[in-house]
């Protein structure tokens, strides 16, 4: 069950995001294989919603395999995500540019979802 912090905190991420956040494009990327034609039918559908500004990694946390140079975290409000948690098919557009997902995470308290935390990799 949620608590009152829990709930505080799910509406400061919100409210933070809100104010401090830039606009971004989320593209949900889907598919089925179809067997008559041996084939894989792709469909993106995109979203507009607010992130925080790129964060860039520090040095130390670069290891060249799992966190590049070049790669970002952003965080997300879930209200703005469609489905929640973007996975690894996703992209996500800002500022002309497009960023694939390396991984990502949600940001609890308590039970509540309160932000989703991603690292990007540009294309």
């Amino acid at each position: 069950m949620a608590t009152d912090f829990d709930n505080a905190f799910e509406g400061f991420a919100e409210e933070f995001l809100d104010e401090s956040g830039i606009s971004v494009t989320v593209n949900y990327n889907s598919g089925t294989f179809v067997p008559s034609t041996n084939s894989y039918s792709e469909t993106t559908s995109a979203v507009t919603t607010t992130a925080s500004p790129p964060i860039r990694f520090s040095e130390d946390q670069v290891d060249d395999t799992n966190i590049k140079r070049g790669d970002l975290q952003m965080i997300f409000a879930p209200e703005g995500l469609t489905r929640g948690l973007v996975e690894q098919k996703d992209t996500i557009e800002w500022d002309g540019d497009t960023y694939a997902i390396i991984t990502g995470f949600p940001i609890v308290s308590g039970t509540l979802v309160a932000a989703y935390k991603y690292q990007l990799r540009k294309q």
